[in-house]
């Protein structure tokens, strides 16, 4: 076997372990019954976003950016959702059919899902520094959490399926797949 046919073995093995082979089931929230697979992404697709999102042609300003940022995660959500019976066949058959056929909700939770799914996150990736971090914790603190709505509720909602599964599970019915296989300890040094 050849150095390039070992490497090529390793990545598949790689991505079994990471899900390509057993997707993240998610629901597209403004169509009951409505399910796709998730993949994560190969380094390929990953670039795909990126280029696309470096020739679009936006304002070099705030909003220019966020446009770019937004074609790169539809690029991303277009190459990872897929036929839940044919993990070979993207749902969409192209990033425009997408745009046309998801509302913009949809989009968003499909990116989040992702996000999740590859774990793209961290305060290091994001350039968080310690004293940063701590200041983060702080203003955690003081957020009013009866007083948050729509969005922003989702958003802590999910933070929070995900950090304390088994304290949200029974109360949230949209704790994600990935929750029920979490490690847990039942030991109180863990908490």
């Amino acid at each position: 076997m050849s150095i390039r046919d070992e490497m090529k073995e390793k990545m598949r093995l790689k991505r079994m372990r990471m899900g390509q082979e057993a997707p993240e089931l998610v629901d597209i929230p403004s169509m009951p019954g409505a399910r796709v697979a998730l993949v994560p992404l190969t380094e390929a697709e990953s670039m795909q976003g990126m280029i696309r999102a470096a020739n679009l042609d936006a304002p070099e300003n705030i909003p220019g950016a966020q446009m770019r940022a937004r074609e790169a995660m539809l690029s991303d959500i277009w190459n990872a959702m897929r036929d839940p019976s044919d993990l070979d066949k993207k749902v969409f058959d192209s990033i425009e059919d997408l745009k046309m056929t998801l509302e913009p909700s949809d989009v968003d939770t499909m990116i989040d899902e992702l996000t999740i799914l590859m774990d793209y996150a961290s305060p290091t990736l994001d350039g968080l520094s310690n004293e940063e971090l701590d200041n983060l914790k702080k203003a955690f603190v003081l957020i009013d959490w009866s007083e948050l709505t729509g969005r922003r509720w989702s958003a802590l909602r999910l933070c929070l399926s995900l950090l304390l599964p088994e304290l949200l599970q029974a109360r949230f019915s949209s704790t994600t797949s990935t929750s029920n296989s979490t490690t847990r300890s039942e030991s109180d040094e863990s908490i």
